[in-house]
């Protein structure tokens, strides 16, 4: 048995012990009332008597204070051997008492012998079953109040006394068996009891979490119908619009009109739509999933602040709102780039949500920590939805699914961020009054402060031969389009054979970088076909993934650098420079 066991069985125990302590002492006082009315009758006894019964009342009135003590502990279950041991330092008590009847009034004569062993074996015979479920107690209580009275019959001459005295050792040896025995079967049955009542709160947990499992794959059931409820009509609508747009324009062409600029831009409208839905779909998955790897680092916030005033004055103006993003002179320690994102979502949130008045980008600092706030003048939030707001695809005031609205992932986005990063967002806010969301983020050193701008463009693609690899023709065609735009060579092909019989009549130039699918067909994967490639080149060459796999494991053992589908083109000419630049610093450095 275990020590918490062991005490759980004993506060058990004990708790029993007491629940059967009123009905000893009554029955001790209605013993001593007795053998007073019957040895009231030797006058030179009475003082004494009235002594006794005095010391029996005050043992009953020990006891009874330990019994009341005990039921005012409100840890009494916790310190159940503690309790045992003080109700056998009062049981103790008793017994000296009842002992001291047996050696003080013991008088060879029937009138006094029969009375005081009918009480004394009364006595000890009812401890077995009040106070034997504790048998340190019963045998301080046992011993104390037989042992002088079998001494006086000992010491008396004479068979009779000898005899008697034996008798009530026997009998106070048989009540201590009898003790031991009860409180043996009286802890089996406490065991039992308890291990049942284990089961029983065991299965209650198991049926309490089964109960909650299911309300939980019921909750996700419901959300997840939800989530592909409103990702299918938000990715279906600039779908919809980029196939009429470009029917529009194959029609054009048909009828050698000439092309439509504002089609044109209509249709990369739609492109962006879609691209930014793209983006926060895989951006909400990965946060959530927890593959984001956050580089914490301490970084000056007025950059970030001045690419949001940037960004967003413009489409403040255009709604009439007032759009004032706070100087600051504070560091603070987190990932740049994913505080730069939870603050552009918020403060797009508020822009869309605030019709008229202002919208206020600020930072406080709280002794070690950051507060990054945004605060507006818009519809505010009431209480019952300041949950609901977190939730993918949740929008107050937009059941149409307006995309000119957003699209409800914005603050699911920011959540997942600041759980990622470890990060608490408090939200204040009131109906009609308008709403603060704030980031808490640690404080961060000047000293130690990364630039979070990034590194301009230049010109180190012009004239480089790039490797596509992909085994759809129509994405390699698009992407060495855009690649020979940038003035750069494509080698393409399906794989690195393909690629190596281009490179080949083309004089086997060296490439200076390798642009791979992830997927490709009869289960290949693009790393290894770069690996490939490099090998049979003989030098290693910087590789760039693309995929269109959110799955975070995808791509986590890949070893080479991700971009995921759909890429704009800014974005992929930002990354192959940097990847040229990374392998020009090596070579440098080497």
């Amino acid at each position: 048995m275990t020590v918490e066991a062991e005490q759980r069985l004993l506060a058990e125990q004990v708790a029993l012990l007491h629940r059967q302590g009123p009905s000893g002492y009554i029955g001790s006082f209605v013993s001593a009332v007795v053998l007073v009315w019957v040895l009231w009758d030797e006058p030179l006894e009475r003082t004494n008597l009235l002594i006794w019964m005095f010391s029996v009342c005050a043992a009953i009135g020990l006891r009874w204070f330990e019994f009341e003590a005990y039921r005012a502990d409100p840890q009494r279950l916790q310190r159940g051997a503690w309790w045992g041991w003080w109700f056998t330092v009062v049981a103790a008590t008793s017994g000296v008492v009842w002992g001291y009847l047996g050696w003080a009034f013991f008088q060879p004569t029937l009138l006094f012998l029969l009375p005081m062993t009918l009480g004394l074996a009364g006595q000890v015979g009812l401890s077995v079953t009040s106070i034997g479920i504790f048998l340190p107690a019963h045998v301080a209580f046992n011993v104390l109040a037989l042992t002088p009275f079998v001494l006086r019959n000992y010491l008396e001459e004479g068979r009779l006394f000898f005899g008697q005295s034996i008798a009530v050792l026997v009998f106070m040896l048989a009540c201590l068996f009898f003790a031991r025995r009860q409180q043996a079967m009286i802890r089996d049955a406490i065991r039992l009891r308890l291990d049942n009542q284990d089961l029983l709160d065991q299965v209650t947990r198991e049926n309490e979490r089964v109960v909650q499992t299911r309300r939980e794959a019921e909750e996700a059931n419901e959300a997840k119908t939800r989530f592909l409820a409103a990702a299918s009509h938000d990715l279906r609508q600039p779908l919809q619009a980029m196939t009429l747009f470009v029917h529009a324009i194959e029609e054009g062409m048909r009828r050698r009109e000439g092309l439509d600029a504002a089609l044109v831009g209509k249709l990369r409208s739609s492109c962006d739509s879609l691209e930014m839905l793209l983006d926060s779909l895989l951006d909400l998955s990965r946060a959530d999933a927890g593959d984001l790897k956050p580089e914490i680092c301490d970084f000056a916030l007025q950059p970030i602040l001045d690419r949001l005033r940037r960004e967003f004055t413009d489409q403040a103006a255009d709604k009439g709102l007032l759009l004032r993003v706070v100087p600051s002179r504070a560091y603070a320690r987190s990932d740049p780039a994913l505080i730069e994102r939870m603050l552009r979502n918020l403060t797009a949130n508020a822009l869309r949500y605030t019709e008229r008045g202002a919208v206020l980008v600020a930072s406080r600092s709280r002794g070690r920590r950051l507060h990054l706030e945004v605060r507006d003048s818009g519809i505010g939030i009431p209480e019952q939805a300041r949950v609901e707001i977190f939730r993918e695809f949740y929008q107050l005031d937009n059941p149409e699914r307006d995309r000119r609205k957003g699209l409800g992932l914005g603050l699911a986005i920011v959540d997942a961020l600041a759980r990622q990063l470890g990060h608490r967002v408090d939200l204040r806010s009131a109906p009609g009054r308008g709403s603060v969301f704030s980031i808490e983020v640690p404080v961060g050193r000047a000293s130690t402060a990364a630039s979070s701008d990034l590194p301009p463009s230049s010109g180190r693609l012009e004239g480089a031969w790039i490797v596509v690899i992909d085994d759809e023709a129509p994405i390699r065609e698009a992407l060495a389009s855009v690649l020979e735009r940038w003035g750069c060579r494509v080698a393409g092909g399906e794989n690195a054979d393909e690629v190596l019989g281009v490179l080949g009549a083309a004089g086997m130039p060296m490439p200076a970088a390798i642009l791979a699918d992830w997927r490709l067909r009869e289960g290949r994967n693009g790393d290894v076909e770069a690996g490939e490639l490099c090998r049979r080149l003989g030098r290693p060459v910087p590789v760039l993934l693309i995929t269109g796999d959110t799955d975070p494991e995808t791509t986590r053992e890949a070893g080479f650098p991700v971009i995921h589908k759909p890429i704009q083109g800014f974005r992929l000419r930002a990354r192959l420079d940097a990847l040229l630049a990374n392998q020009e610093s090596q070579s440098t450095s080497a």
